[in-house]
């Protein structure tokens, strides 16, 4: 027989068993859902950045309701684990973390790599454990590596266009030429905004930026044209490329060329066929100072040549001291040179050479020699000697003392007698004159003649009055 009283009693219960148990599912259900709003957030390294040293990760938890274990892992490009950090706590949600991962100490090589940061959010309310995971993952390019470069220079030489001089390192003096700085880097490229190219011209100390366009190919390639005005000078040049890569790398490449004379197209104007070309090939600049002492040393045997405008200078080492040569002043023919450190001045014409005591210690110790002026500038060669100076000076006093002195002294002692050989000389002849044109005939009276006593001689041969010879036919006193 149907109890439905009983019935009735036993759905109620069953409902209300069922009933508990779906809120239960619903609670878990909820609370399953609650745990997986836990989130984790990468704040830096920012991603697909480029990096040189070690690498600081930061993340945040939020969401999380009891996070105990977080764990930053970072693998190469083949998927390997290189660095794992794997850090246990307590209660840790709702906070920042930071680990160091140190990608510069050389283990690490250059490369893309994965940064994976994850957190557990362990649940142990509810009589077993729940477990919730989630995290974050970014990539991001190690380079610890320097950019590169291979400088190429194409210009004209010898009147020829488009010649690669890189090996040869020689263009012509006033012609266009194009680097090219042959910028590489394998990682994170090139940053051309940091990078520049620049140069250093011939007696000017510092550098400056090439006065033409850059032409830029790719992220590798840095190139720029240098025209007439910038190579119009005699002398080395040197160009610098300064390359940075989008990690910071830097990369500095020196590249050095000389320009020579020489006769190129017609029409240039720098064509001169009766162009002699200067000695020196390094111009040092108005203001300038050039320290060859300390970058060269001493001369060498066959000296040494440079081009020196006005108010520049070099310092040579003469016998173990330096003196400073400055240039005070130049004109179409000369130069007015000074040397110091005991200064004094004096001039030098075109083609002369002059020998100077640098030190005063009676030698000669530097040649120079002023070949030209070149471009207002004095093309100078420097040459170290030893040559007395005292005792040539002294041989040439000598040598006038015996040629000037020493005969005059010799006609001063004798010069009285010739005068009286003369005066007796002339006496004769006029009395010799006066009797043969004055005698008369023979025999005559009236003749004049000359005796011993016209002369003021007695008979007996003293010196007395004048008288008549009482003997005829006497002869003259001569």
């Amino acid at each position: 027989m149907f109890d439905k009283k009983r019935f009735g009693s036993e759905l109620n219960r069953r409902f209300s068993s069922i009933f508990i148990l779906g809120l239960f599912i619903i609670l878990g259900a909820m609370f399953v859902s609650g745990v997986g709003n836990a989130e984790v957030s990468i704040t830096s390294p920012d991603s697909n950045s480029y990096n040189t040293e070690s690498i600081l990760v930061n993340a945040t938890f939020t969401g999380g309701t009891n996070v105990t274990n977080y764990t930053v892992t970072v693998t190469d490009e083949s998927g390997v684990v290189v660095f794992l950090n794997n850090t246990p706590g307590i209660n840790i949600s709702n906070m920042t973390i930071g680990v160091s991962w140190p990608a510069s100490n050389g283990t690490f090589t250059d490369g893309t790599y994965t940064i994976n940061v994850s957190i557990i959010d362990n649940i142990t309310n509810q009589g077993a454990d729940v477990f919730n995971s989630t995290s974050a993952t970014i990539q991001v390019v190690v380079d610890n590596t320097d950019p590169n470069s291979n400088v190429t220079i194409l210009g004209i030489k010898d009147g020829v266009r488009n010649l690669d001089l890189t090996d040869e390192q020689i263009i012509d003096y006033g012609t266009e030429l194009t680097i090219n700085c042959g910028a590489n880097d394998t990682q994170s490229g090139i940053n051309l905004t940091r990078s520049s190219l620049s140069i250093k011209h011939p007696g000017v100390a510092s550098f400056s930026n090439i006065s033409s366009t850059y032409l830029t190919t790719g992220n590798n390639t840095l190139k720029a044209s240098m025209i007439h005005a910038d190579t119009s000078f005699l002398g080395d040049f040197v160009v610098l490329c300064t390359l940075v890569d989008l990690a910071g790398n830097s990369f500095n490449q020196y590249y050095n060329f000389t320009t020579q004379t020489a006769i190129v197209d017609k029409g240039s104007p720098f064509t001169n066929e009766n162009f002699v070309s200067p000695i020196g090939k390094t111009l040092i600049g108005r203001g300038t100072v050039e320290n060859y002492a300390v970058k060269y040393g001493a001369l060498p045997e066959d000296g040494d040549a440079r081009l020196i405008k006005k108010q520049g200078g070099i310092i040579l080492l003469i016998g173990e001291e330096e003196h400073t040569v400055m240039v005070d002043d130049i004109d179409d023919a000369s130069a007015t040179l000074t040397i110091s450190s005991e200064p004094f001045t004096f001039d030098i014409n075109v083609d002369e050479t002059k020998e100077v005591d640098v030190d005063g210690d009676g030698t000669n110790d530097l040649e120079i020699y002023l070949h030209k002026i070149h471009q207002r500038a004095a093309d100078l060669v420097f040459k170290e000697i030893a040559t007395p100076v005292v005792a040539e000076e002294e041989t040439i006093e000598e040598a006038v003392e015996d040629v000037v002195v020493m005969p005059v002294e010799e006609e001063k002692d004798l010069g009285w007698l010739w005068t009286l050989f003369i005066l007796v000389i002339v006496i004769v002849i006029f009395m010799f004159i006066l009797h043969k044109f004055t005698g008369g005939p023979k025999g005559a009276a009236t003749g004049i003649k000359f005796k011993p006593r016209d002369l003021g001689s007695s008979k007996n041969g003293s010196w007395g009055t004048p008288e008549v010879s009482s003997k005829k036919g006497s002869k003259p006193f001569y």
